[in-house]
Order: structure tokens, then C-alpha cells, then sequence
């Protein structure tokens, strides 16, 4: 199965959980491409007009995972913006991961979860689930990011 990780990252931590997934990925036999979002301009936090430099072609994958941190309680606005720009992706498989600070997922991490999955429907995608990362604490962290990398790929061999 041909795999498509789309991810944003500003600090690095959405990114590295992306790259643990794209190796969980390969190592289960399917092709994995993870395309980074990148805004144009500065980052800015809550700005509507945010524009990505590239939408990702994502007609060559089969499944499609979305990764992104939240900010401001919500969806990072490049992957908001990533996710206007997308055209539809009928019948794609699709899951996604958020990274938070918090470790609780009332504060933002429920909220970009509903987000990432409406954005999936409006573009009739097939929404198989979500996992929320949270960074903190840091001591149970690696256990945590493996879980939710485990359930990720599960999601995809189960449907």
C-alpha cells in the first residue's frame, strides 16, 4: 500500500512522530512518502489567511495520514490551510495524529482531532481514527508515541 504522511511541524516534535511512522510503515511492507508543510511567510498563530508553499499530490496514495501540533487549542493554521488547499480524496483511506504539549487533550487536542476528521469527510475520505500525542510527561513519552504509532498502522491493516 502506497502511504502518504502529510505533516506539519514548527518546532520538530510532530516531525520526528512522523518519521517513527513512516518506519513502522516500511517496516510492515508498504511505500512510505512523508511531504512536510511548509507556510508562506511567517507562522503565525490564529491568522486566517495562512498559505502552504506546496499542496501535496496525493493521487499516488492509497492511505493518507495527517500529522500536525495543535496551537492556539486548535489546528495549526498551515495544516488548516493544507487541508482547504487538498482536492478530494475519495475513497483514500485516512488517519491522523496530533502533538501537543499538554499532556491533557481537553485543551486542544480533542478540538484539532474534530478538525483534521471534518476536513477528511468534507473531502470524502474514508476517516479510519486519531491519536493525540501529548509531549509532557516526558519520562513516559517514547512509550506513549509507540502506542499510538501502533495503533496508527493498525488502523490501515484492519480496514
Amino acid at each position: 500500500m502506497n502511504a502518504g504522511i502529510i505533516v506539519f511541524s514548527q518546532t520538530g516534535n510532530t516531525y520526528s512522530v512522523a518519521l517513527q511512522l513512516r518506519e513502522k510503515l516500511l517496516n510492515d511492507g508498504h511505500e512510505v512518502v512523508i511531504e512536510r508543510i511548509s507556510p508562506v511567510g511567517e507562522q503565525r498563530l490564529r491568522t486566517g489567511n495562512v498559505l502552504v508553499e506546496q499542496v501535496p499530490a496525493i493521487d499516488r496514495y492509497d492511505v493518507l495520514f495527517f500529522g500536525s501540533p495543535v496551537q492556539g487549542f486548535a489546528l495549526a493554521p498551515a495544516m488548516t490551510a493544507c487541508m482547504r488547499q487538498l482536492p478530494a480524496f475519495a475513497g483514500k483511506k485516512a488517519a491522523c495524529f496530533i502533538t501537543m504539549s499538554s499532556p491533557f487533550k481537553w485543551m486542544g487536542g480533542k478540538n484539532a482531532v474534530k478538525q483534521l476528521q471534518g476536513f477528511c469527510e468534507a473531502k470524502a475520505g474514508l476517516y479510519l481514527g486519531a491519536e493525540i500525542i501529548g509531549w509532557s510527561p516526558k519520562k513516559t513519552r517514547d512509550q506513549r508515541i509507540k502506542a499510538a504509532i501502533g495503533h496508527l498502522a493498525g488502523l490501515i491493516q484492519s480496514s
